[in-house]
């Protein structure tokens, strides 16, 4: 038998509470924004840029990034994960 593809009508989005002024909001109600401080994405960004390349272990719960101390690795992993969204950065995962 081929193939076929069907297509499903969606239902439509529940609205957001009426004071949201975020476009995202409205759009997708459950996007859990992450607030960075400018100091340490140009950190991130500056490290990037020098070395060339940023190693981040996927680990979400670790305190800080090895190489930038300061900076917590999942704001580094979010970071990478935005530039790569964008098409800025290559990801290349290492099974360890």
């Amino acid at each position: 038998l081929p193939s076929t593809i069907t297509h499903r009508s969606v239902p439509a989005r529940p609205r957001c509470h009426p004071r949201s002024t975020s476009p995202l909001s409205q759009d997708f109600p459950s996007v859990v924004k992450m607030l960075v401080k400018k100091a340490d994405r140009l950190a991130v960004y500056r490290y990037l840029f020098d070395e060339g390349v940023l190693v981040a272990k996927k680990d979400f719960n670790k305190k800080a990034h090895d190489a930038l101390t300061t900076i917590p690795n999942l704001q580094v992993i979010k970071l990478m994960q935005s530039l790569r969204s964008r098409g800025y950065v290559r990801e290349t995962f290492s099974w360890q």
